[in-house]
C-alpha cells in the first residue's frame, strides 16, 4: 500500500520542533518543574501553619485522642478524618463546592464541643470512625476556604497547591499526634487518674469551643 504524503502542517510542526535548541526545551522544562516545586512547598508550609496556628483544628485532634485507646484505633480514626477532609478540600479547590466560612466556622466549633462532651461526660468515651468522617467533611470545608483564599495569590494549576496544602495539613496533624499520644498511653497506666485528667482537658477544650461557637454565631448573625 502506498504511503500518504505528509501534510504541509505536519512538515511545518516537525521542522519547527527541530529548529528549537534542545537546551532551550530543557531550560523551559526545568523552570516549570522548579516553579511547580516552589508552589508545592509553599502550600505545604501553609497547610502546616494552618493546623498549628488554627487552634480549633488542633484542639479537635486532641479531643479525638482523648477518646481513642490504642494505636490501631488512632490510625483508623485519623485516617477517616484525613480521607473526609481531603474530599471536601478537593471539592472546594475545584470550585465544585462553595460554603461561606461564616457558616463553616461555627460548625467546626460545634464538632469540637461534641467530641469534648463525649470525653467529659461518658464513662468510656469512644471516637467513632463514621462520626469522625462526618466531622472531617466539615473541617475540610474550613481547609478549603483557606486554600481558595491562598490560590487567589497564585496563577497556577491546582494540582501542586492542592497536594501541597493537603500534605501540610497531614504533617501538622502528625506534629500534634506523635508527641501527645504516647503521653496519653503512659497516663492510662493509672486509669482512674487518667479519667480525671482527660475530663478536665475535655472540659477546657469544650469551653473554648463553646466560646468560639457563640462568637461565630454572633458574627454569622451580624450581632
Amino acid at each position: 500500500m502506498a504511503r500518504k504524503p505528509a501534510s504541509i502542517l505536519h512538515v511545518i510542526v516537525v521542522t519547527a520542533i527541530a529548529l528549537v535548541p534542545a537546551d532551550a526545551l530543557c531550560t523551559d522544562t526545568a523552570r516549570r518543574l522548579d516553579s511547580g516545586w516552589s508552589v508545592f512547598t509553599t502550600f505545604v508550609q501553609d497547610g502546616i501553619g494552618h493546623i498549628l496556628s488554627g487552634l480549633d483544628h488542633a484542639l479537635f485532634i486532641i479531643a479525638l485522642m482523648l477518646a481513642v485507646y490504642g494505636w490501631k484505633r488512632l490510625a483508623a480514626v485519623i485516617t477517616s478524618f484525613t480521607v473526609a477532609h481531603s474530599i471536601t478540600l478537593a471539592l472546594c479547590a475545584f470550585n465544585l463546592v462553595s460554603v461561606s466560612p461564616r457558616l463553616v466556622e461555627p460548625l467546626i466549633a460545634l464538632t469540637i464541643i461534641l467530641v469534648a462532651a463525649e470525653c467529659a461526660l461518658r464513662e468510656k468515651p469512644e471516637a467513632r470512625v463514621a462520626v469522625t468522617f462526618g466531622f472531617g467533611l466539615i473541617h475540610g470545608l474550613g481547609f478549603g476556604s483557606v486554600l481558595q483564599r491562598d490560590l487567589s495569590l497564585y496563577k497556577t494549576d491546582l494540582v501542586a497547591p492542592l497536594l501541597g496544602f493537603n500534605v501540610g495539613v497531614e504533617i501538622g496533624q502528625l506534629l500534634v499526634v506523635l508527641p501527645l499520644f504516647p503521653l496519653l498511653v503512659f497516663l492510662r497506666r493509672d486509669e482512674r487518674n487518667y479519667r480525671r485528667i482527660s475530663r478536665v482537658v475535655a472540659a477546657v477544650v469544650g469551653l473554648a469551643a463553646a466560646w468560639w461557637f457563640v462568637q461565630r454565631i454572633m458574627e454569622l448573625l451580624s450581632i
